[in-house]
This record gives structure tokens, sequence and C-alpha cells, in this order.
């Protein structure tokens, strides 16, 4: 799919398994201002790919879109240090969240996981965009299990700084979270088990791992394409704002009953949870970075080699 950033990233060996520690490990590098403004300036998106920022402001033209996101001025020294010092703590920010998403229960895990996710978009916006014009707001708004996209806000921004499919944010769109939560890999696994192909959610979503890319139909049948970190982010302010403001409701869905709708969920929490921070790493430093036991060949080829990580 054309438009989505990080399509075409060059592999890197990252480790023998895809464990929190190892994630949060090469995370951590960018937890250093210095190191942050390093890879700032080494992979911020100016053309050369799928993707570019000036591509974005390209898209807002063609589709009628006022407002677009400002890019970061990769020239000004200084604008890329303050970049550079916002992703860096934006991203200890996301830690600290992501540890208390593992040491608490399902009840609460949701929320914490949101807001652990919010900071890791804002460091990728960071390295995006000028800070400055940003909405502070959510950009998501729920009624019930319906979500609905604002033009502006965080998750523009964020989905922004991930595609050029600019649509999403045209007419205060409407999606049900079934939708979305079939639009993740792995937890459209977990519909399947649970509803079957037939099962309406299913026929209106699409994901596809190797490309980045999900699909999914707004309440009104119009689909609209985008990142699949887009629609974890979507997925995970639905569940958490549900589990923070509906809090009843959300402990009788996880406690099950006929529908198991409460697995497809549980499914999406611990999908977003062991996927965004790689993702958000990945985007980040223009790498893919994949886990497997290392081999022998991988040790001449000089395949396990840290400096090549970023």
């Amino acid at each position: 799919m054309i438009g989505v950033r990080g399509q075409g990233m060059p592999d890197v060996h990252a480790g023998s398994q895809q464990t929190r520690a190892a994630v949060w490990g090469l995370l951590a590098y960018l937890e250093s201002p210095y190191n942050a403004e390093q890879v700032i300036r080494k992979h911020y998106p100016d053309g050369g790919g799928p993707y570019s920022v000036q591509a974005v402001l390209e898209a807002y033209h063609a589709a009628g879109l006022s407002n677009p996101p400002q890019p970061l001025d990769i020239a000004d020294d200084d604008a890329v240090r303050q970049a550079a010092l916002y992703m860096s703590t934006a991203i200890r920010h996301g830690r600290a969240y992501f540890d208390a998403v593992a040491a608490s229960p399902t009840t609460v895990r949701p929320t914490l996981l949101y807001y652990g996710c919010l900071s890791l978009a804002k460091a990728l916006i960071a390295g995006t965009f000028a800070l400055t014009g940003i909405p502070d707001i959510h950009g998501l708004t729920i009624d019930g299990t319906v979500v609905k996209i604002k033009s502006r806000g965080e998750f523009a921004t964020f989905h922004d700084a991930l595609s050029l499919l600019v649509e999403i944010h045209k007419g205060g769109r409407r999606f049900e979270l079934d939708t979305i939560c079939a639009s993740i890999p792995r937890v459209r696994a977990a519909c399947f088990r649970v509803h079957g192909y037939g099962w309406p959610p299913i026929v209106a979503s699409f994901a596809d791992e190797t490309s980045l890319a999900s699909r999914f139909e707004d309440t009104e049948g119009v689909s609209v394409y985008t990142h699949i970190l887009a629609a974890e982010m979507i997925a995970a302010y639905s569940l958490g704002m549900w589990a923070r403001y509906d809090p009843v409701r959300w402990e009788e869905t996880l406690r099950g009953g006929t529908s198991g709708d409460g697995y497809i969920y549980l499914t999406a929490i611990d999908q977003i949870e062991r996927d965004f921070p790689l993702q958000v790493l990945n985007t980040i430093t223009g790498t893919k970075h994949y886990f497997r036991p290392v081999t022998s060949e991988d040790v001449r080829a000089g395949l396990w080699d840290l400096g090549q990580l970023f």
C-alpha cells in the first residue's frame, strides 16, 4: 500500500526473543536526548520512501483539508534539540506507564496502556512535526463502543506521522470498536476463533502485517486505510476510556458470559502491549528490528552487531 511509513525498512536482527525487556532495552537508547537527536537527524522522513513529511502536506491539499501539521525544521539546530529532549522524555514516561501495565490487573490495564501508547506516540510526533500548534486533546471520543475521530488532536497528528492516507480525518467519522480490533493482526485471529469468518466486523476490516496497513469501514460502510499502529492507538484509547469511565460494564465484559468478546479485548490489550513499543521504535529509527534465535551463520555474517541496530 502506498503512503504508509515504514514499508521497505532494512531489517536488523535485534535478539533471540521478543521479550518486554528486550524491546525496552532498545528503546532505552532513545531515553538519552543526545542519542535521540542523532536518530532524528539520521532518519527524519524527508523523502526517499513511500512516506515523507512533504507528502503529508500535499495529501492535505489534495483532500481539501485545512490545518496540516507543520514539519519539524531539521535545519534548525535548536528545534531539533528541543524535539530530541521531548522525544527522550516521552519515551521515559512511556516506559513508566508500560511498567505499570505489566504490574496491574486487567480492570485498569487498558487505561494505563493507552497513556503509555500516547507517550510513545508523542515521541514519534516530536521527531516528525513541530511541537507548536498540536492541540493538547486526544482527538478521539467514544460513545459506548463507537469511537469518533476528530480532524485535529494528538491522534490526528500521530496518524499523520505514520500515513499519507488523510481521508480518515474527513467528516468526523465513527467506527465500531470491534471493527478496529478486527483490523489488528493477531487480534483478528482471536475474532475468527470467537465469531467465525462471517462476523460483520471481520468482513468490514482487513490487516496486513507485512505492509503495516489496516483497513476498516466506518459506521456508514465507507472504508479507510491507515497504519496498523494507528488502529492499535484507536483500540487502546477505546478500551482505556471504557475501563476508566464505565468500569462496571468493563468488568462484566471481562467475566465473559457466552459472547466471548472479553477474550477478543484481552487479546487486543496483550497484542498492543507487545507490539506498540516495538513498532514505534522501528518507525523512529527507520529500521525493522526482528527477533529469532542467533545462529552461527548470523555471527559469521555479522548480523548480530549492536552497531547496526539504529
